[in-house]
């Protein structure tokens, strides 16, 4: 884990992947590329993330070290991503990643997508 947090490549700011703090959305105090990963610190626990999506398909894949917990999602079809965040949400155990999926929804798809909902 040391080793990762060496080789961070912060992604604050950045157009597509930052995070924009809101009352409803801790952005993690740190973030960015490591090793292959995507790595978010938030102070009390490390989240690793790796996904990807096309037209066709939407995966994510997420552990942290600290709460060994975990999830892959993989998901077919063009809207993938509306379905990922809410299996995130559903599983429960990263509200503070499923807010920030929803606001990357946001940003990029131009969908406001409310907790749960």
């Amino acid at each position: 884990m040391a080793q990762r947090a060496t080789i961070l490549t912060s992604l604050a700011g950045d157009p597509i992947w930052g995070c924009e703090s809101t009352p409803e959305i801790r952005c993690a105090d740190a973030y960015g590329h490591g090793l292959g990963w995507m790595v978010y610190d938030y102070g009390d626990r490390t989240v690793l993330n790796h996904g990807g999506n096309d037209a066709g398909e939407n995966a994510l894949v997420y552990y942290s070290p600290q709460t060994r917990s975990g999830a892959v999602i993989l998901v077919n079809g063009g809207n993938g991503i509306f379905v990922t965040v809410r299996a995130l949400e559903l599983i429960g155990d990263q509200p503070d990643m499923a807010a920030y999926y929803r606001q990357l929804v946001r940003k990029h798809y131009g969908v406001t997508m409310a907790p749960g909902a």
